[in-house]
């Protein structure tokens, strides 16, 4: 299953939040997308020996996560599946990918599923390769206003978001008033004072913008089963029988989704489709040609 000269991936570079990230693409442009996310302390090229093969029939596209392969590290080191989420976001923007199939192993699974979950018709078959994260407990409260809110923070992929620009100061004490019309108006003007720096064609606040996006995030807190209900694609669970990590199908994990099916690998650990490549494209390729 290794390649020849003749299967080496393409590169490409996107951005996602004023980061540079890279990604490797096998296949030809015009076949159907498949999104394939590597796991944890590894890299696109992971998936190389089964897009190779996979690569025959679709076009086969895998980022390097932030922080891993050639892509860059976080400064603030925001490394959350929802931050990964959102450069795959990203992804999909940047390629004009309207819908495509799905994947990952590890923590490339947990961010596919997260993925999934806030984008259902984006995604038409998901896989996840021993990627799915402790059920939780947490009871289901609100959660169309949660995944509606981290949905408009995913969707924000660009460079980052921009500070807002005021003409003055009494601009900005009048939008902190409006926003508290109980504060005193001079004390109002003295946080306002202290708060501001310039910036071109006016002021703005000191604070980094994207401090009141990770605050809503970290506040929300779904628990992965509240994303894996949302799931509405085909999904295949792929474990491996000699693995430490438990089966969904015995756990209960398997009953969070709508259209789910566990496929045990025997002679496989948590590496699936590096143990059992052959085994892992029996199951996998029969389920997204479906």
């Amino acid at each position: 299953m290794t390649g020849s000269s003749e299967h080496q991936p393409t590169e490409l570079r996107y951005r996602s939040r004023g980061l540079k990230l890279a990604c490797l693409q096998w296949g030809s442009p015009a076949a159907p997308p498949l999104v394939m996310i590597h796991g944890g302390l590894e890299n696109a090229h992971a998936w190389q020996p089964v897009a190779i093969r996979l690569a025959e029939r679709w076009r086969v596209i895998a980022p390097d996560l932030r922080g891993h392969g050639e892509s860059d590290r976080a400064p603030g080191g925001d490394y959350a599946i929802l931050d990964f989420a959102g450069d795959i976001a990203a992804l999909f923007d940047t390629l004009e990918i309207e819908r495509a199939a799905l994947g990952g192993h590890s923590l490339g699974g947990a961010v596919a599923t997260a993925f999934a979950a806030l984008y259902p018709e984006k995604v038409t078959r998901l896989f996840v390769v021993e990627g799915l994260r402790p059920a939780g407990r947490q009871p289901l409260e609100e959660m169309d206003a949660i995944f509606a809110a981290i949905r408009e923070w995913t969707d924000r992929s660009g460079p980052g978001r921009e500070p807002r620009c005021y003409p003055d100061v009494a601009a900005m004490v009048e939008r902190l008033l409006a926003a508290d019309p109980l504060m005193p108006a001079a004390l109002a003007r003295e946080l306002v004072v202290t708060n501001v720096r310039p910036c071109e064609g006016g002021y703005c606040w000191k604070y980094d913008p994207r401090v009141r996006e990770n605050d809503l995030i970290s506040t929300l807190g779904p628990e992965p089963r509240h994303f894996w209900e949302r799931i509405v694609c085909p999904t295949l669970l792929v474990y491996g029988g000699k693995s430490w990590a438990t089966n969904p199908a015995s756990d209960g994990r398997l009953a969070h989704f709508r259209d789910a099916r566990v496929e045990e690998v025997a002679a496989a650990g948590h590496n699936v489709h590096h143990h059992q490549p052959e085994a892992f494209l029996a199951l996998l390729e029969p389920f997204l040609a479906d």
